[in-house]
This record gives C-alpha cells, sequence and structure tokens, in this order.
C-alpha cells in the first residue's frame, strides 16, 4: 500500500494472553476478610416494642427500640426509618444518614402534631433532641 508515493508499512503482533500472577495465599485469605467483614447498605428500622439485643436493625419486622442505637449502627448514606410512636432520648448523628420519621412526605399542614401517627423524639429534662456531629445528614 502506498501513500503519497511513501511505502506505508502494517505492523501486526499477535497478542498473547498472559494468565495474571495468583495472589499469595495470605493476601488472598486478607482480601475475603475485609469483603466480609464490609457492611453492605443497608436502611435501619426502629419502631415501639422493637428490639434493642442481637439485631441489626435491617428489616422492619426486626426493628430496634431506640433511636439513637439504630443511628450508631448506620453507616454513611444509610436511612433510620423511625416509626409512629414516642422515642425518649437524645439522638447523635455521627454520619451522614437520614433520618425519617413515620410521615415523611406528608405535608406538614396535614399533620396533627402529637398524634399517634407522628414520631416524637422525647428530650424533655436534655439539652438536646438530635444533636448532629456530621455534614451531609437529612432530617
Amino acid at each position: 500500500m502506498s501513500h503519497g508515493g511513501n511505502p506505508t508499512h502494517v505492523v501486526r503482533r499477535a497478542l498473547r494472553h498472559r494468565p495474571s500472577p495468583a495472589l499469595p495465599p495470605a493476601l488472598a485469605l486478607a482480601l475475603a476478610l475485609v469483603a466480609a467483614a464490609t457492611p453492605a447498605r443497608a436502611d435501619r428500622f426502629v419502631a415501639v416494642g422493637g428490639d434493642d439485643l442481637l439485631n441489626d436493625c435491617t428489616s422492619s419486622g426486626t426493628p430496634r427500640a431506640t433511636v439513637a442505637y439504630a443511628a450508631s449502627l448506620a453507616t454513611a448514606s444509610e436511612v433510620v426509618s423511625v416509626g409512629p410512636g414516642t422515642f425518649p432520648g437524645t439522638v447523635t448523628l455521627t454520619q451522614a444518614v437520614s433520618l425519617r420519621g413515620a410521615q415523611v412526605g406528608v405535608p406538614i399542614a396535614g399533620r396533627t402534631a402529637g398524634s399517634a401517627g407522628e414520631t416524637v423524639i422525647d428530650a424533655r429534662g436534655l439539652p438536646t433532641a438530635i444533636a448532629i456531629a456530621s455534614g451531609g445528614v437529612t432530617v
């Protein structure tokens, strides 16, 4: 083949498949342990009558009893969904999480303050109800 009087050479090389080197057994085991220890993103659930023992609260069928406890388990980008009812104490949010009450998305004008359908964080006698110690928090 020529182009403007200059010969063009086409060089083709066969690509060889090189098998990737195997990971040393110790490194492979370490990577497997890290992967197993890294929790997947999950929403957390809280409800009156929930259980704070032996429960990661990632199922709405097995919620935590306290908002503070569920919030302490939540990692960045998780949602802590709190059912209707009154929950005593202070909640400290240390990760970029979303804290959602029972009537999230319902306009305030359509709610009755203190009704059974509301989520209430009762911090009577405490300095604060919700302490936010991280950016990216949504309440």
